[in-house]
């Protein structure tokens, strides 16, 4: 069988907090020509990095500054003493910059831990995309990546569309957070993409799974404190300080900051802890402090595949089609179950049972082309018809970013909240095959590897809700089955100067597939001081 041959972002398989599996299906259809590109005729562009080139490493000695154009933020920023932190250092981009954008490049340095003036540094990649005006607004874009140690710089172009919007009249700035892929250090182990198609092949029990994961975790744990890391410092209060330090760095009195997913929760720490520097904040598929993720976890699978199951029951075009979609997957589940099936790729096979098809369906949701083809992907596998699931698993092996800082952060924030068994009862109101998979193959993982991560709880007051009277504005999916709604709601009632709105028909990550979501973001940063125009939310549905 052959695989597609674009390159698309891949999220992990079977790993705990899929806050960027949905973007897998939005890189496949545009793969496929159905998404837009960016444009074919750039601007004048900074000097990259090319393909040839090597990428970069925990070991990598300082880059080279070149002469690349500059804004006079970063110019100013340039005179900065090379001794002092937090600075930025203009360099070559680390990678190939996909948007054809007039843009520059280089490194964020911070200390690891802040309390230590003497201790390790950290280096983090940023690209700036430049305004196109002459006379740019003063406070840029500074965009603050979910998933939690993603690799940023691989997923540019998903945004390619509001970048190019904001640019009009300000600069954007991307870079890759602590931890994460092209950063050093990096939080890397080799052998996780191995050992998840070993299991895939292997088919243990969830337990054995869970067991063999946790023990890649904790060896991956030793190795990475050996090198001197704490992984106390990849916490999400360490991502909001350089969140803030990269705008000082950049010589911006003010910034505006833009997050999706665990970087909201970046952005409302980001609130409550340096607040001085943000102008408003732009919160799309909240996950505050005080969200309950693991105890959810399971109504959120379940309550996200309801509500696909009845949209296909309410429209006679899907009824007509796939009959009673919720008896279809069930009856799926049960099949697999009892008698799996077998996918042979040219580097190893997958065993598809009950949990390993709730997992592509489940990461298909989140996603707004994926949700959309999900209906197809439950009729095709109750044929016994597994397909379309081919591209999916190989690319649900690979997590675009740090595991390692996701762990980080989680055993510290949010495992500490509830006990396993709390989990448990709480996913007992779910279907049976729900809760097996939220459960047993998802929770029970992240407990297991949280138990030898050896990181410190958070403070209780930390979980508490960001109050705060910056101006923000906070975007939903309406059918978002991983920050719902709820949440996002939620984090909205306590800023006294923001703004909520659910969109219609839209996953997770609203600003990535949806143009009113993006022309709600545009009238907000335009007058902070007027409701958004969301006019738009009329013709949507």
């Amino acid at each position: 069988m052959k695989l597609p041959r674009c390159k698309v972002p891949r999220a992990r398989h079977g790993l705990a907090g899929k806050f960027v599996a949905g973007v897998l299906l939005i890189a496949l259809i545009s793969c496929s020509g159905k998404d837009a590109q960016p444009p074919s005729s750039p601007t004048t562009i900074a000097p990259r990095v090319t393909a040839g080139e090597p990428t970069v490493t925990s070991t990598m000695e300082a880059p080279t500054p070149t002469a690349t154009a500059t804004t006079a933020a970063t110019t100013a920023a340039a005179a900065t003493a090379p001794t002092t932190t937090p600075r930025f250092e203009p360099g070559d981009c680390v990678v190939p910059v996909t948007l054809n954008l007039l843009h520059h490049c280089g490194w964020l340095v911070v200390l690891e831990d802040r309390t230590n003036p003497d201790g390790r540094l950290v280096r983090l990649p940023v690209v700036i995309f430049e305004a196109r005006t002459p006379d740019p607004q003063p406070d840029p874009v500074i965009y603050l990546a979910g998933g939690g140690g993603v690799d940023q710089m691989a997923m540019m172009s998903l945004y390619s569309d509001f970048v190019s919007a904001v640019v009009s009249e300000r600069d954007f700035i991307m870079y890759n957070q602590r931890g994460a892929p092209l950063t050093d250090p990096v939080l890397e182990c080799a052998g996780i993409e191995d050992l998840l198609w070993e299991l895939a092949e292997q088919h243990p029990s969830l337990e054995e799974r869970n067991m063999r994961l946790a023990e890649f975790w904790s060896e991956c744990r030793s190795y990475l404190v050996a090198q001197g890391i704490d992984l106390n410092m990849y916490s999400t209060s360490a991502n909001a300080a350089d969140a803030d330090d990269l705008r000082i760095a950049l010589g911006y009195d003010r910034a505006n900051y833009y997050g999706t997913s665990y970087g909201t929760r970046i952005g409302l720490v980001l609130l409550r802890d340096r607040s001085e520097g943000v102008r408003s904040i732009i919160l799309d598929s909240a996950y505050p402090p005080e969200a309950d993720y693991y105890t959810m976890y399971a109504s959120n699978v379940a309550g996200a595949l309801t509500a696909l199951f009845d949209e296909c029951s309410s429209d006679p075009a899907c009824f007509d089609r796939y009959g009673d979609l919720g008896k279809l997957f069930t009856e799926t589940v049960d099949r697999l179950d009892a008698e799996s099936q077998i996918i042979t790729y040219a580097n190893g096979q997958v065993v598809v049972d009950g949990v390993m098809f709730i997992d592509v369906i489940y990461a298909l949701l989140q996603s707004t082309p994926g949700r959309q083809a999900a209906s197809s992907f439950i009729e095709a596998a109750s044929r016994g018809d597994l397909d379309p699931f081919r591209p999916v698993y190989p690319a649900l092996f690979n997590y675009p970013g740090s595991m390692a800082v996701y762990y980080s952060f989680q055993c510290r924030e949010e495992v500490p909240k509830h006990s396993f068994d709390e989990v448990v009862a709480e996913a007992a109101s779910v279907p049976a095959e729900i809760s097996d998979y939220a459960v047993q193959f998802f929770a029970a993982l992240d407990y297991a590897v949280c138990e030898v991560w050896g990181v410190q709880p958070s403070e209780a007051g930390e979980s508490a809700p960001v109050e705060s009277d910056v101006p923000a504005l906070v975007l939903a999916g309406a059918f978002d089955p991983i920050t719902p709604a709820q949440w996002g709601r939620s984090a909205a009632g306590f800023l006294s100067s923001g703004w909520f709105y659910e969109i219609p028909g839209q996953s997770h990550g609203t600003m990535r597939t949806s143009a009113c979501a993006r022309e709600i973001a545009l009238s907000f940063l335009g007058d902070l001081s007027v409701a958004p125009d969301a006019t738009c939310l009329d013709n949507t549905g």
